[in-house]
């Protein structure tokens, strides 16, 4: 098979398999990865940015990673670029890594549920049809109301709406020094 864009197969430090595809929710525009059983070689929405091998062509085509996200849809901005530029993704089971999940932030970090709703919206914002856009603002206080006891995807929500992007530096990483 021919791809662009190819990665492995993610196994977390257990050895269960992690992930395997990236895959973007139409409905709402938004990015999961999922864990389906590979017997071949797989062609995808997305890889995970987890591992990816690129070719050159593809970063000559399409720029680099928005570094704007900072974390989390920053591979996923990529692949949407790339896909709409006619690149072909797929994953290989064949090969395999494996990945210490959410080692920078922590597993239910506050970071990462603040990057994961800030760009989210940021997402949407760059890539959605209008329709969904629209459907994403009116759906807005129902997220914020899903959000209400979450500080913070609420402060990720509001810096989106500030148009504060990169890394946030008043939140703490499981990285840094104490």
């Amino acid at each position: 098979g021919k791809a662009d864009i190819a990665g492995p197969v993610l196994y977390d430090e257990t050895g269960k398999v992690w992930a395997t595809t990236g895959i973007i929710d139409k409905k709402r525009f938004s990015a999961g990865l999922e864990t389906k059983k590979l017997h071949h070689l797989t062609y995808v929405d997305y890889v995970p940015g987890t591992a990816m091998l690129i070719k050159k062509d593809v970063f000559e085509e399409t720029g680099f990673f928005a570094e704007d996200y900072f974390l989390y849809y920053d591979e996923v901005d990529f692949a949407y670029r790339a896909a709409k530029a006619g690149f072909i993704f797929a994953v290989d089971p064949r090969a395999s890594i494996t990945h210490f999940s959410s080692f920078t932030v922590g597993k239910t970090s506050d970071a990462k549920r603040y990057y994961a709703a800030r760009n989210h919206l940021l997402f949407v914002e760059r890539f959605a049809p209008f329709l969904i856009k629209v459907r994403e603002f009116i759906r807005l206080p129902r997220t914020i109301y899903q959000a209400r006891s979450d500080r913070a995807e609420l402060l990720g929500i509001r810096d989106y709406f500030l148009r504060r992007f990169g890394r946030n530096d008043r939140l703490l990483y499981k990285t840094d020094k104490i």
